[in-house]
């Protein structure tokens, strides 16, 4: 799992290098959604928990940075604006999709 989440950030990272124009952000969100989907997935089901709390706060900021990759990257495809609002309700929609999985 520690080679995919460092593939996660190699491909942010390259997509940023070689995208100046922001062309592909869109895709490169949702390529990032699919291995971040994974890392979760596999968290959950493999998971050797020794403490709760490092093990529930990993699940969150998992989860929470799954669905801003998917949320942002339909709203870059779409062309869509980003207002207060909406950025205010992605966050909050996230921070209970993340508490969500945690109860889970």
């Amino acid at each position: 799992m520690a080679l995919i989440k460092i593939l996660v950030h190699f491909i942010l990272c390259m997509g940023f290098v070689f995208d100046k124009i922001g062309g592909y952000s869109g895709q490169i969100n949702l390529i990032c959604f699919v291995f971040q989907a994974y890392i979760v997935y596999r968290r959950n089901l493999d998971a050797i928990i020794y403490n709760t709390s490092v093990f529930y706060a990993s699940i969150f900021y998992e989860t929470f940075s799954l669905w801003i990759y998917l949320i942002i990257g339909i709203h870059l495809i779409a062309g869509s604006a980003l207002s207060l609002t909406t950025v205010l309700l992605i966050f909050l929609a996230g921070i209970g999709i993340s508490c969500s999985a945690i109860l889970y």
